[in-house]
């Protein structure tokens, strides 16, 4: 997927210098993304709804959520 997403943006002009670090830092931030709503999940959930949750927490975690679904699913995995 980075390596897709590092050739779209050598396509628009962007040079190697900025590719490299964007994808990192990207990288970085999905994974960060994949473990707070691990966390979340892990301790904000159950079947009763009888944890107390954060609901702003939940609601921009579904966001994210939505970014990580978009990206691993769409012609980035290519």
């Amino acid at each position: 997927m980075f390596t897709a997403i590092g050739d779209q943006l050598k396509d628009i002009n962007w040079k190697d210098s900025g590719i490299v670090p964007f994808n990192k830092n990207f990288e970085g931030s999905l994974n960060q993304a994949a473990f707070v709503m691990q966390n979340l999940r892990a301790n904000m959930s159950d079947v009763h709804g009888t944890k107390p949750v954060l609901r702003p927490l939940v609601f921009d975690s579904i966001k994210w959520a939505q970014i990580l679904v978009k990206l691993l699913s769409s012609e980035y995995s290519t």
